[in-house]
């Protein structure tokens, strides 16, 4: 299964409905499915705040899905980074990264 494909509508599916309860607009769509390696991004901005989530599929088998929060000018805050081989996996990962972000705070 290409796991490209399948991050963009589930990072949509299941980010999204926490992002926007907190007031977050978007998915934004950065890179390209169709190359790889690949580095695939999904953003939501709120104000100066943004939430990315990014796959990750490099040669040698290093492939992870890692989200980040960004309020204002600050470092970047991690909310997690698994290792996905496989769409179980990557669901997984997407459902602890939107528990996560849904905790932190406004």
């Amino acid at each position: 299964m290409d796991l490209r494909k399948l991050f963009i509508a589930e990072t949509a599916a299941r980010l999204g409905p926490v992002l926007a309860s907190l007031d977050f607009v978007g998915p934004e769509v950065i890179g390209d499915a169709g190359e790889y390696p690949a580095l695939l991004t999904l953003r939501w901005r709120r104000g100066s705040a943004v939430v990315e989530t990014v796959l990750v599929q490099a040669y040698g088998g290093d492939e992870y899905v890692r989200t980040e929060r960004v309020d204002g000018a600050g470092e970047p805050t991690a909310v997690g980074q698994d290792a996905v081989r496989n769409a179980r996996q990557l669901r997984a990962a997407l459902d602890r990264h939107a528990s996560r972000v849904g905790a932190a705070p406004r």
